[in-house]
């Protein structure tokens, strides 16, 4: 038995949207397009009705967690104080593994090839002031992701997990100038822990640290690393999935300011 919900499209309308607010005049707007190359890991499972779940590693079981690259942009759009910005990049991991447990209809110790795609968009407003030296934005952020997992023994058999989760997140962003001519560093974060809550024991991270190098005019370059971290159980009726992923590694790539 499969998994399943319709996805719908994932496209950049996020970006879209954000770059029609920069159209207003009087705001100021960041473009950044780069190359980033990051890796999966974490365990994953899958289990039917009344049965219970047991996480596998994504490597052993799957054969996934090599690094691959992907393009990703973004769009940050600023106004009397007001920041927001928009951003999304796909990845796609493929391999082969051997299940260490039962994976929905699928036994343990069964060969497997495996799929993944993960889309993952992030909106995010804040309000900034300043802080000595350091621009302080806190504010709310809004992930998306988009996870499409297709696991088979042979053709005909296989499972799949289909997902969309959005969640928003405590956000806050922070930007230091340094003493090298034209380069600043910016860091942002976005978590959440439904457990502190009251809530289920879930928990979500999205991490993000930079520098960008400005050495006159409208351009500039950047790089840096980010992490996201995804601790959730869903129904995927009449199936239970749980996910307890990150997803981390470098990125550059080059600007433009207007």
């Amino acid at each position: 038995m499969s998994a399943r919900r319709h996805r719908p499209t994932f496209a950049w309308f996020p970006l879209v949207a954000t770059a029609s607010l920069a159209a207003c005049a009087g705001t100021e707007v960041t473009t950044q397009f780069g190359w980033a190359r990051s890796e999966l890991g974490g365990d994953l499972a899958l289990s039917e009705s009344e049965t219970a779940a047991t996480v596998q590693d994504v490597g052993s079981a799957f054969g996934l967690g090599d690094a691959h690259g992907s393009p990703f942009a973004r769009v940050v759009a600023a106004r009397d104080g007001f920041v927001f910005s928009a951003s999304g990049f796909w990845l796609r991991d493929s391999g082969a593994g051997v299940l260490a447990e039962s994976f929905g209809g699928l036994p343990a110790a069964t060969p497997v090839t495996s799929d993944i795609e993960l889309g993952v968009v992030q909106l995010a407003g804040a309000y900034e002031f300043a802080l000595g030296p350091v621009t302080l934005a806190p504010g709310l952020a809004f992930d998306v992701f988009a996870l499409d997992f297709r696991v088979e023994e042979s053709p005909g058999n296989r499972e799949e997990i289909d997902e969309i989760l959005g969640l928003p997140l405590p956000f806050v962003r922070a930007e230091l100038p340094t003493p090298l001519h034209g380069l600043r560093a910016i860091g942002e974060v976005g978590w959440l822990d439904l457990g502190l809550l009251g809530g289920d024991d879930q928990r979500f991270l999205d991490l993000h640290a930079q520098l960008e190098w400005h050495p006159g005019g409208q351009g500039h370059f950047f790089a840096g690393y980010r992490r996201l971290q995804v601790d959730a159980e869903g129904d995927s009726a009449p199936d239970t999935v749980l996910l307890d992923l990150y997803l981390h590694g470098w990125f550059v790539g080059v600007g433009f300011s207007f």
